[in-house]
């Protein structure tokens, strides 16, 4: 309960001067929750809770992707006796041609693509030879 005295009042008197006014809070009955309510409370939290995994996901990515980190996974190297560089030009069955001059070169040729899983020769590129 709040009172507001008026100064130069008299209490109890009945002028306008003299009032004592007082105010009480409004108080509001208690209503039900409906379930449009709830519903509309379950998608405001899981929204934010989904905002702020997908920030801190964000932030983890920018934290890691500075200098230090590795540009692209590491490749196991091929430990052998001979080595060919690639020059341009070259080709996978002009390096198997060149390890055997005669005969079918194809089981080479599969060897060394199955070495490359597949990627393109760059020129200056060492080839470990089977």
């Amino acid at each position: 309960m709040v009172a507001v005295a008026v100064p130069g009042a008299r209490p109890g008197a009945h002028g306008a001067i003299g009032r004592i006014h007082v105010r009480r809070p409004a108080t509001h009955p208690s209503r039900p929750t409906s379930a449009a309510c709830f519903r509309r409370r379950r998608v405001a939290v899981s929204s934010l809770f989904l905002g702020m995994l997908l920030a801190g996901r964000v932030a983890l990515g920018l934290l890691g992707s500075g200098p230090l980190s590795a540009s692209q996974p590491a490749s196991p190297v091929l430990v052998s006796e001979r080595v060919h560089i690639v020059q341009p030009g070259d080709t996978l069955w002009n390096i198997a041609r060149s390890l055997r001059p005669e005969g079918d070169v194809r089981r080479v040729v599969h060897q060394l693509a199955s070495q490359r899983d597949g990627a393109a020769l760059r020129v200056g590129e060492r080839i470990a030879l089977p």
